[in-house]
């Protein structure tokens, strides 16, 4: 089990880093006038798997 929560927050912080990314690069490109809508998107979808993911990992290390 520990093993799962490891991956999970192994995965946690990817995500959030990616998340990080995009938002930088929405900032730049936004700057730019370009059309950041689909970024947007993804960064909306990285949200919500941080979010899920972060309640999994809180509820698994309850569990420990």
């Amino acid at each position: 089990m520990e093993m799962a929560f490891a991956k999970k927050l192994n995965r946690l912080e990817r995500l959030k880093k990616v998340h990080r990314h995009l938002d930088k690069e929405i900032q730049k490109d936004y700057n730019r006038l370009q059309d950041v809508s689909a970024q947007k998107i993804e960064k909306l979808k990285l949200k919500d798997q941080i979010v899920q993911l972060e309640k999994e990992v809180e509820r698994d290390g309850k569990l420990l």
